[in-house]
């Protein structure tokens, strides 16, 4: 059983027999893979290295374990006044409460939270932090050492960002030019069958204010989502009003909003736990694991 995990992490690791898209090109399916249950002996397995580690996998259905082990929506603070426009209660606080609704089994924090650029360099595998929420009002211009500081928590602590156009092309321009920089990747369209997107089908994510555009944009690494633009005032359909659109429209923003925690608090699981355990192999490997990927 262990030569099969670590045959089988290789080849996702390697990515044996696949010919992945060229960044930058829309259109291509992301679809989710089913998770194959954990025979028995390697649950027996699990079970005997317990003592050695630190935190247990989790289960499906289970709430992520991040500390305190709740869902948020944190935002990021930069140069513009209006940073916080939809934050706290009557804005962000509603699509926690709405996860919490559809999910009761889920946790969400309790607190509103905001950090600055230099609060990313402590996030780590003990203090993870699987997302963060930028509200677009006025043009994204980070210097340089707050460049450093985004893209080691996009890049090396497997952190992701949300953000949203409230106001219009100036932003737009300005955050696309700056995540092409600090990724190294040019935006591509995000497919709408991308496993990001559960709930919403083929159909494309909804809009309220063409800020930026019809497009959703995103970055993708070594496979994975770091940012995701949406350039329509999403956070606008979670406030208490709704930003007056019709209710088909609104129960949308909170799918995709939903889905987008979800997805981020799911891969940033991979990195975290897999810092916790020791081996250079087995890590990785019990971490796709947990994760359904293998």
């Amino acid at each position: 059983m262990r030569a099969l995990l670590v045959i089988t992490w290789l080849s996702v690791a390697t990515g044996c027999g696949q010919q992945p898209a060229p960044d930058g090109i829309a259109g291509g399916s992301d679809r989710e893979i089913a998770p194959v249950p954990v025979p028995k002996r390697a649950e027996a397995a699990q079970r005997e290295g317990a003592q050695q580690q630190p935190a247990p996998a989790p289960k499906q259905g289970e709430p992520l374990p991040w500390e305190p082990g709740k869902f948020e929506l944190v935002r990021l603070r930069y140069s513009a006044k209006d940073w916080d426009k939809n934050f706290g209660a009557g804005g962000d606080r509603n699509l926690l409460l709405e996860l919490k609704k559809q999910d009761p089994q889920a946790q969400v924090g309790e607190k509103d939270r905001s950090i600055g650029y230099e609060d990313l360099a402590l996030v780590s595998a003990k203090n993870p932090l699987p997302l963060i929420f930028v509200g677009g009002v006025a043009p994204f211009t980070p210097d340089d050492t707050q460049r450093k500081r985004l893209r080691e928590y996009l890049m090396d602590k497997r952190g992701m960002v949300l953000c949203d156009n409230l106001s219009g092309p100036a932003f737009h321009a300005s955050f696309v030019k700056e995540m092409n920089q600090i990724t190294g990747v040019p935006a591509t369209a995000v497919p709408r069958d991308d496993r990001i997107h559960p709930g919403l089908g083929f159909q494309p994510p909804p809009l309220i204010v063409a800020n930026g555009g019809t497009q959703v944009l995103g970055w993708k690494v070594n496979g994975r989502w770091v940012a995701y633009y949406h350039p329509g005032a999403l956070s606008n359909g979670w406030r208490d009003d709704h930003g007056d659109v019709k209710k088909a429209v609104w129960e949308k923003c909170y799918t995709l909003g939903i889905g987008i925690l979800k997805y981020a608090s799911a891969e940033h699981l991979g990195w975290s736990y897999s810092q916790r355990l020791s081996g250079s192999v087995v890590r990785p490997a019990i971490a796709l694991l947990a994760l359904g990927r293998i």
